[in-house]
């Protein structure tokens, strides 16, 4: 009895497991001895299994995301000034499109529908940031196709089947600094049964949770890392120590009024001569306390321009541009014209936010910017400015960048050939003119 007892086991066991393996090779279920799933069975017919099972054999040894291959998938991205919730899924994930793949949708019909499953996923996935609830803007939304080598690229047919059609979403919200935690309520359960890989993604590390109608909360700690900042921009020792000539111009237009006041009261009679001789060592008073306060410095008359070495020049040019192309891992548009302040003179402003977001814009400008994490500088000669400080760089770079996105990355190499004239604009070096010559994807 013993003997058949244990071979009845290992028969049910062996069922099991050719049960198992046939779900995971997306053959037909077979059938036990009593014509009903096992329960191993009634599990992997469940939509999303091979995902959840994926993750939980692999997730330790993560290298990145995974592409949007399941029905449904989320991706929680965290960077340093930015949050991202990205949703990917199939049209006949949805009920009521399931029994339509036989039909296509035209373009008016494609844009009807994003329209009415941007408002379903606003609510779809609430997040709290460090206790406290955050508010997510609308990104985007458009219909995609998983390229195995390209990622998920947009679906540009004029008309899609709906047993192929995809529709990927984002919506963003910004941060001014790395989160701590985040705990995640997953709402969206378009079929009850389904079994969602969502995986949260940060610099330093990554997480994949499997989120059912059971278990659709999920908290997680960001790993630590340092929120970026500046790079400091060298003045160089000639420039420091460059004759200057202080021209105090609150001090002269007291000094001035002390005089006018001195040469009424020598006009004016009786207890007026005492007013004006009052307010006349008032006004001199304050001139000599304002001495140095509100003022400017030139150059000397006669004092050679100080020169920058080429050296100088690159240590300059390589921080500068390193703190223009940071300004743009805000996402605020007010934040970012504040951090390019440092680096840009006041009137060349909107230029340089312009032409710098335009090669920083990834597909056709609707996702995610690209984050520059390396700069090459190939080139720096500079020339000295004709009688002004500063100087005229000739420089080659190549920015180095990648965007993350809906379980891929991308790396994209910009190079340009630019004219930067740099000059001390209120004790720091600021790029006063760039001319673009020749700029171009590598």
């Amino acid at each position: 009895m013993g003997r058949k007892k244990d071979r009845g086991n290992e028969k049910l066991w062996m069922t099991e497991l050719f049960a198992l393996a046939r779900c995971l090779l997306v053959l037909p279920p077979a059938k036990t001895v009593d014509h009903r799933p096992s329960p191993i069975q009634d599990v992997c017919m469940k939509p999303g299994f091979g995902a959840f099972l994926c993750f939980l054999l692999f997730s330790s040894s993560l290298a990145t995301a995974q592409l949007p291959t399941e029905p449904l998938q989320g991706y929680i991205y965290v960077e340093p000034f930015e949050i991202r919730k990205e949703f990917a899924f199939r049209l006949n994930v949805l009920p009521d499109w399931q029994a339509r793949a036989a039909e296509s949708l035209d373009v008016a019909a494609q844009e009807t529908l994003l329209k009415q499953i941007t408002a379903q996923l606003g609510e779809a996935c609430p997040l709290v940031v460090d206790g406290r609830q955050a508010e997510f803007d609308f990104s985007m939304i458009r219909f995609v196709q998983v390229n195995l080598d390209l990622g998920v690229v947009k679906d540009t047919r004029p008309s899609i089947p709906v047993g192929e059609a995809m529709i990927a979403a984002v919506f963003t919200t910004p941060r001014d600094a790395y989160p701590a935690e985040l705990t995640l309520k997953w709402n969206f359960f378009p079929q009850p049964d389904l079994i969602i890989p969502v995986h949260f993604v940060a610099k330093e590390g990554r997480g994949s949770y499997a989120v059912t109608k059971d278990a659709r909360e999920h908290s997680w700690l960001v790993p630590r890392d340092e929120t970026p900042g500046l790079v400091p921009v060298p003045v160089p020792v000639s420039v420091a120590l460059a004759p200057r000539l202080l021209i105090p111009v609150w001090s002269l237009v007291l000094l001035g009024l002390a005089l006018i006041a001195g040469a009424v009261g020598r006009f004016a009679k009786g207890g007026g001569q005492v007013v004006a001789g009052l307010f006349a060592g008032v006004l001199l008073v304050a001139a000599v306390a304002t001495w140095g306060w509100g003022g400017f410095s030139i150059r000397e008359p006669g004092s050679e321009v100080p020169t920058v070495r080429e050296d100088q020049a690159a240590e300059i040019v390589n921080a500068l541009l390193l703190n223009i192309y940071h300004a743009f891992d805000h996402r605020d548009e007010s934040k970012v014209y504040d951090v390019l302040d440092a680096s840009v003179n006041g009137p060349l402003l909107e230029r340089v936010y312009i032409d710098v977001l335009r090669g920083l814009q990834f597909e056709d400008g609707d996702g995610p910017r690209v984050k520059v994490t390396h700069l090459d500088l190939r080139q720096t000669h500079p020339e000295p400015l004709d009688g002004e400080e500063g100087f005229r760089c000739d420089t080659e770079w190549v920015a180095v960048g990648n965007v993350v996105h809906w379980g891929h990355s991308h790396t994209r190499l910009n190079k340009y050939h630019a004219w930067l004239t740099i000059k001390p604009v209120d004790g720091t070096w600021k790029v006063t003119n760039l001319e673009i010559v020749e700029e171009g994807r590598i």
